[in-house]
């Protein structure tokens, strides 16, 4: 908590806060006005960020996402048995070590965020943000009003989120700002893959697309992360599940399950498929290295 608050900032102004009120309110010293912190997890919305993402989250997709985040849902609880035994929908180009070396850069004190994070933690270092108080999460905010102080983070990852977000641009003129000098930042975005609103889903990127989105930064690397195959086999699952024509969940879920079942082992052929310059014409997922300047 105290590694946060020495570089957290107000999201309106971007000056820093200072606790008040016992610990359980942040206030900022520029402007005034007031954060709350709710079991040591900083909330960090102005008033038209809450009002926009309550507004998501209280959606039919925003309320099928949390369910999902809180583990409510029986099918999630056998979609996740599945994933272990199956791998997932995805075969994911293994970037753990590309992860690992990114924070083993940053040093022993460096600060590290992943926005938009969900219930998951990638590394122990890393800092989660996203916009509700979810399992791990450390602070909450709006992706387009970052918290922290100007040049005060060493790396930023930002995986399968900035489809989901309304000002992609915003968001990373933000992860700009409160890089340090030299600090990296990681992307993952869809590019052939279907509609997936978690709870929103606005954008798709080419290659070109990520190149321009991050025009702002020295760029590393670029290439595929999740495959043809795999978008494919995604593709399939959700298109018999057409022909049920009904919005029953559980009646389109089954028809998903059951096709995922006896067609996953297409994904694999990523493996070979990957070999290919061509591979990003058709890739489900794309990646971004870039540092700042």
């Amino acid at each position: 908590m105290d590694k946060i608050l020495e570089k957290l900032a107000c999201p309106s102004c971007n000056r820093s806060v200072r606790l008040v009120d016992k610990q359980n309110t942040l206030i900022c010293i520029e402007c005034g006005k007031l954060y709350e912190i709710k079991g040591k997890v900083p909330i960090m919305l102005d008033d038209a960020s809450r009002e926009e993402l309550r507004g998501y989250l209280s959606s039919v997709d925003g309320k099928q996402m949390v369910s999902e985040y809180n583990k409510k849902d029986t099918f999630q609880k056998l979609y996740r048995a599945a994933v272990k035994i199956t791998g997932g929908s995805d075969f994911h180009i293994p970037v753990k070590k590309k992860f690992d070396e990114i924070i083993n850069s940053t040093g022993q004190h460096g600060f590290v965020l992943e926005i938009g994070s969900g219930i998951h933690r990638l590394h122990e270092k890393i800092i989660n943000v996203d916009i509700d108080l979810f399992e791990n999460v450390d602070v909450v905010s709006n992706a387009a009003k970052i918290p922290f102080l100007n040049e005060s983070v060493d790396a930023i990852f930002i995986l399968a989120v900035l489809e989901h977000t309304r000002q992609p641009h915003a968001v990373i003129q933000e992860c700009y700002r409160v890089l340090k000098r030299g600090g990296t930042i990681y992307a993952e975005v869809p590019f052939v893959f279907r509609c997936h609103s978690y709870p929103t889903d606005f954008w798709r990127y080419s290659l070109q697309g990520l190149g321009e989105l991050f025009r702002d930064f020295d760029k590393e690397e670029d290439g595929v992360c999740v495959g043809p195959s795999s978008g494919l086999l995604t593709f399939l699952t959700h298109y018999v599940s057409l022909f049920s024509f009904s919005n029953n969940n559980i009646i389109n879920r089954l028809l998903k399950g059951l096709t995922f079942c006896l067609f996953f082992p297409i994904k694999y052929l990523d493996i070979f498929l990957l070999k290919n310059k061509r591979a990003h014409e058709l890739a489900a997922g794309l990646y971004y290295l870039g540092r700042k300047r």
